[in-house]
């Protein structure tokens, strides 16, 4: 389960950067974002998160700023309708991703702390 927390948290990263360049690409072409791709990423990111309950419950040490990172991420999934509110829908969102992107960057430096 270690293994699969681990994949899936380096696999995030680049998911959310995909997701950026896929969002700013078709936003400018005036095409719009399609539902399922922000959805798989959100449930990637649900599936994480749960992993890496399931392994603080089996008592791994971790550093406690790891599990709030994970945990901001999910948190900050939240700020979608003010970030497109305040930024327009294409901004917006790549925004969100791009908050999503550095904690998740951030979540795997402090795991191998």
């Amino acid at each position: 389960m270690l293994n699969a927390h681990r994949g899936l948290g380096e696999g995030l990263f680049v998911v959310y950067l995909v997701v950026m360049v896929v969002i700013f690409v078709l936003g400018r072409r005036g095409g719009s974002t399609p539902a399922w791709l922000i959805g798989v990423s959100h449930a990637l990111l649900a599936v994480q998160v749960a992993l890496g309950v399931l392994l603080l419950a089996t008592g791994p040490s971790v550093v406690w700023y790891h599990p709030v990172l994970g945990i901001a991420a999910v948190l900050a999934i939240g700020l979608a309708a003010p970030l497109r509110k305040r930024l327009g829908t294409i901004n917006g969102l790549v925004a969100l991703f791009a908050i999503l992107a550095l904690l998740t960057l951030f979540a795997r430096v402090t795991a191998t702390m």
